[in-house]
């Protein structure tokens, strides 16, 4: 997998302050198949949890036809504690985010403060709302067809398939990911992720096993 795991996403805890959302619409309900629109994903291998937070960020403004915004993983990466989902949202909670038109990615950037400027400019971006997601098929399915909204969440890497790891097997590392579709016929759902790999099909069984998959959080841009 090359370098695709460089920072190796940490597993969260429960915290009872979490806001979660609850869904009350069965299954049946939702059809077969559905995938969020394709608004275009750039991989960063270098710093893959601001880089899947960043995308989802512009996924809110874009989904309804908004002016284009690409907020800077750079400047989200700096305001991070620890590389947890929840930490990243907590640090765009309390600070925004730049664009990237301000703040590009740079390799050599990564750990430098942003400017006082950059965050001057990020704070009016501050305006955001993060939920956890129960990990069932029911309320993933809710997320995506109902709210229309990309779900992110940490998975163990096994292999460079994505397929379920046979008895034994140890983790390579963990890698954040985002759920932008499902089909119940082949009962996979489709991702994005920024691992050095071209799988964007991942099984049910993958995701919502507790043991494989981790932190599933929606973030909404207000």
């Amino acid at each position: 997998m090359g370098n695709s795991l460089t920072v190796n996403l940490e597993e969260d805890c429960y915290d009872h302050r979490d806001k979660i959302h609850h869904f009350y619409i069965t299954e049946y309900m939702f059809p077969r198949k559905h995938n969020l629109i394709d608004i275009g994903f750039d991989k960063n291998t270098e710093i893959p949890l601001a880089n899947t937070i960043a995308y989802t960020l512009k996924y809110e403004n874009e989904k309804d036809m908004l002016t284009e915004m690409n907020p800077s993983s750079l400047f989200i990466h700096a305001n991070t504690e620890k590389q947890t989902i929840r930490s990243i949202l907590k640090g765009i909670k309390k600070y925004g985010f730049c664009l990237e038109s301000e703040l590009p990615f740079d390799s050599y950037q990564i750990g430098v403060k942003p400017t006082q400027e950059l965050y001057d400019a990020a704070i009016s971006n501050n305006n955001i709302e993060y939920r956890r997601i129960k990990q069932n098929l029911n309320d993933i399915k809710h997320c995506l067809v109902m709210t229309t909204t990309p779900i992110v969440f940490g998975c163990s890497i096994f292999n460079d398939d994505l397929s379920l790891p046979e008895r034994g097997n140890e983790s390579i590392g963990k890698a954040p990911m985002i759920i932008v579709g499902y089909n119940d016929a082949t009962r996979q759902f489709q991702v994005k992720h920024n691992l050095d790999i071209d799988v964007e099909f991942i099984s049910y069984d993958y995701v919502l096993n507790p043991k494989l998959c981790f932190d599933l959080w929606t973030v909404k841009y207000q």
